[in-house]
């Protein structure tokens, strides 16, 4: 469905859409069979459900045996590589739960919010928690963004391996960076200029586009602050005070001018996109199931990361193929085992009608009293122009057609039985 978009569910089974027909579908599943078990499909036992407020209540009941084992396969299929990126990531959902999140800053402001810890270099998605309102589990003197990003690290079993780690302003504080660094993993990210522990002087400080960067270093931790666009403050704990120069666009006159910018500024732009590229990777083929349950939704999304995160697995086992062809292969896959082929059978070669009169051996009888019009010759419609026209009237016909046309039995009989049009 993804590869091929239409406006509802039942327009892949219309027979008459004026969008292309997909009898594949057809060939596959009934589309009232389809829509049922859209509509029935679950993930858990309900008797086992506890009700909120009970110790051991779980708000992503209903999904979570799937999760699990989705998460697990990511985690044991791949190992990432050095530099790593942790994000929110939207899964769109306006229906009613009581964990629905408003972000006005991401592509689907409503739904449900996850924190992704994904790889920078390859856009795979590693691991994710999926933030529950009240009943999400942190350290209240940490604080969501902190307790998030050692959590996912922790559980993906990543501390303590020389990983770098990349996050915006939302994660990024001098506890949190300090406490990685303890634990031999790098980071750094975008911060805040009020956030506890940072340098006092970078309140107040403005700086000109024409200004160098600044720095303000207390080991491990190292700060840079520079103005493009608009001011730019950075933490980090892998980088150290390098300054790079590039050549970017501008209104100058040659339509060029020089920018000088820390090397952690760089580094960061280039790795911290992980997540939201892992998104737009889920965004280009995906079709958006309309579903009133917020698991559903989640079903869907996590279909969608799997297929995502096999064509990244393919990619790097040395494939050039793109996303379309991988997912063509995984739908012939998947029917194979079910010994259904996509491909339509031979329709026959369908040939031209051809009156009966023009093929076959065609014999003349003659009428004993009735004189019947001629088929070819006779007309009733006559003008003083056409004054030869009129009606003829002949004994004669055919034996062998089926309506027994009465015919002259000179060149009218000729003509009705080799001519497609024989009236002139």
């Amino acid at each position: 469905m993804g590869l091929t978009r239409k406006p509802q569910i039942a327009d892949y089974w219309s027979t008459q859409s004026s969008l292309g027909l997909t009898p594949n579908f057809a060939r596959v599943m009934t589309r009232n069979r389809f829509q049922l078990l859209s509509s029935c499909i679950h993930f858990n036992d309900n008797s086992l459900r506890l009700e909120r407020g009970q110790p051991g209540y779980d708000p992503l009941f209903k999904i979570r045996p799937l999760m699990d084992l989705v998460l697990k396969s990511f985690q044991s299929e791949y190992y990432p590589h050095e530099h790593l990126s942790i994000d929110e990531s939207m899964v769109s959902f306006r229906g009613r739960v009581f964990f629905r999140q408003y972000v006005p800053n991401k592509r689907h402001r409503f739904g449900l919010k996850n924190f992704v810890l994904s790889d920078a270099t390859s856009n795979y998605t590693y691991l994710w928690h999926v933030y529950t309102g009240g009943a999400f589990n942190y350290d209240r003197c940490l604080g969501i963004g902190h307790s998030s990003v050692v959590g996912l690290l922790r559980e993906a079993k990543l501390l303590g391996k020389g990983h770098s780690l990349y996050t915006d302003s939302y994660y990024t504080s001098p506890a949190l960076f300090q406490e990685l660094h303890r634990q031999n993993t790098g980071a750094c990210g975008t911060v805040r200029v009020n956030r506890k522990g940072m340098p006092p002087q970078l309140h107040g400080l403005k700086l000109r586009p024409s200004d160098p960067p600044v720095f303000f270093e207390k080991r491990p931790l190292l700060t840079a602050s520079f103005r493009d666009a608009g001011t730019v403050t950075v933490l980090s704990t892998v980088h150290d005070n390098l300054v790079i120069t590039k050549r970017v666009r501008s209104k100058g006159p040659d339509g060029y001018r020089t920018l000088r910018k820390p090397k952690s500024v760089e580094d960061y732009n280039r790795f911290m996109g992980g997540v939201d590229r892992g998104d737009q990777l889920c965004s280009y083929y995906s079709y958006q199931h309309r579903a009133m349950k917020w698991y559903h939704r989640l079903f869907h999304h996590i279909r969608e990361v799997a297929l995502v995160n096999a064509y990244i697995l393919h990619k790097e086992s040395g494939n050039t193929m793109q996303s379309a062809g991988f997912r063509e292969l995984v739908v012939k896959g998947l029917l194979r085992r079910r010994q259904i082929e996509l491909t339509p059978p031979p329709r026959p070669i369908s040939t031209p009608l051809v009156p009966v009169r023009l093929t076959g051996r065609h014999f003349l009888g003659q009428h004993e009293k009735s004189r019947p019009d001629c088929k070819v010759c006779s007309t009733r419609k006559r003008s003083p122009d056409d004054a030869h026209r009129g009606r003829k009237q002949t004994p004669f016909f055919c034996k062998t057609c089926p309506d027994h046309p009465a015919l002259c039995p000179t060149d009218c009989f000729e003509m009705y039985h080799t001519k497609l049009v024989y009236k002139h």
